[in-house]
């Protein structure tokens, strides 16, 4: 299994706005520390690699949230040596996008699994890195549709304002970027050491120099915890597929011969 970057180094906005709606006055935690049913997001990041059979995986932590370094240093360093993994932070003394923190790893000289610690999917992670694998790709990107209701009733009228049809509150399916990422080495080194990026602008950069960039498509579920009401639907999503969720901890690994 390649290493694998969890990115945590966001500051949380929303969720933090959101929150504080709910409870004016109260402490919100950062958003990767949210728990969903017990657990917290960036927990349940890190196990899902373990699960993919990740044996060296990397937080990036903002240093204006020492806590969430703390837990990671703490509890998901314990979790990782359960299962026979290295675990370790790298620190965003300034923010660095959802991409920046990537060139801390060019050094291995490999392909990075990338994680974000605010999604939450029953993706099968270790397909996405076999297809990336697989192909030609600098850069693989995990890709599904998303529902969108509108919240109106959509008119559809000819030219001659002549109504053809009336739908109400209609459902679009966009395609969207599930937050799971492999870069190759060359897209690694498409980030210079320190630069604070976002993952959408590395993906221009490799177009623009006609860099071959993929999409890996999955039906599996997702949520993006970044308000109180997405935080509920994951609570509904982990609580219907506990075995997608809350599987135990992997065995040690064992090296490969």
């Amino acid at each position: 299994m390649i290493p694998a970057l969890v990115m945590a180094g966001g500051r949380g906005a929303r969720m933090q706005r959101s929150l504080g709606r709910l409870a004016p006055g109260a402490a919100a935690p950062p958003k990767p520390l949210v728990s969903i049913r017990g657990v917290p997001l960036v927990e349940r990041n890190i196990v899902a690699l373990l699960h993919a059979g990740a044996r060296e995986i990397a937080v990036a932590v903002p240093a204006a949230s020492p806590e969430i370094e703390r837990f990671v240093s703490s509890r998901g360093r314990e979790v990782a040596r359960a299962a026979g993994a290295v675990l370790t932070c790298i620190r965003e003394d300034r923010p660095l996008g959802t991409a920046g923190a990537v060139a801390a790893l060019r050094d291995r000289g490999a392909p990075v699994l990338v994680v974000n610690a605010d999604n939450l999917t029953s993706i099968d992670l270790g397909d996405v890195v076999r297809c990336h694998l697989g192909g030609d790709a600098v850069m693989t990107i995990a890709l599904h549709e998303e529902p969108f209701v509108m919240p109106f009733g959509e008119l559809r009228a000819g030219a001659d304002d002549r109504v053809a049809a009336y739908i109400e509150k209609p459902c679009w399916r966009v395609p969207i970027a599930s937050g799971v990422y492999v870069l190759a080495p060359d897209a690694i080194r498409a980030v210079a050491p320190g630069e604070a990026l976002a993952m959408h602008a590395l993906v221009a950069r490799l177009l623009e120099r006609g860099a071959p960039v993929r999409a890996y498509r999955h039906a599996a579920l997702w949520v993006d915890v970044n308000d109180c009401a997405a935080a509920e639907r994951a609570e509904e999503m982990v609580g219907a597929h506990p075995d997608l969720f809350d599987r135990p901890l992997p065995p040690v690994l064992e090296e490969t011969p």
